[in-house]
């Protein structure tokens, strides 16, 4: 079972350009691979895959739908993340 770190917060918050911020800041360092990345260059919501020292990392960062969450959860679950 993964470890599942959750942000929340109202609409218009900043929530998707935290994720976003998180996200780039693994990406861009060193010894990180990234194993999969959907949806990150379009601006809006996000799924990504990456590993960092071993572990490995889950992101998404839509919510607001439930069935495109369910579907991004399954799709990222299906890869065992450390964390999500």
């Amino acid at each position: 079972m993964a470890d599942i770190i959750v942000l929340s917060g109202q609409a218009h918050s900043g929530k998707t350009t935290t994720m976003r911020r998180l996200f780039e800041r693994f990406r861009d360092s060193q010894d990180v691979v990234v194993h999969f990345e959907s949806g990150f260059n379009q601006g809006g919501d996000f799924i990504a895959i990456i590993e960092v020292s071993g572990r490995t990392i889950g992101f998404i960062s839509g919510g607001d739908y439930i069935d495109d969450f369910r579907n991004q959860f399954n799709e990222i679950s299906r890869h065992n993340v450390d964390v999500l």
